[in-house]
């Protein structure tokens, strides 16, 4: 397990970017934290970080949200 912290929303989707691009078809991950935590902000830049053109909405109480990038 890997443990990362930020102080930033700016720095969590930097280190989410940069994580998307060591991403490979079948990786996991897996955000959790109280509201507020950084998980929307993470799954924005990791996004990005795949090249995801959409609008990323919270992953929060979500079972699934598809968006197409570099990863199919």
């Amino acid at each position: 397990m890997i443990t990362l912290r930020t102080t930033s929303v700016d720095q969590t989707k930097a280190v989410a970017a940069a994580l998307a691009e060591l991403a490979r078809p079948g990786d996991l991950i897996l955000l959790a934290g109280e509201m507020g935590a950084g998980k929307t902000a993470f799954a924005q830049g990791f996004a990005a970080g795949l090249g995801v053109l959409d609008t990323v909405t919270s992953p929060t109480f979500t079972l699934v949200h598809t968006y197409e990038g570099r990863l199919r």
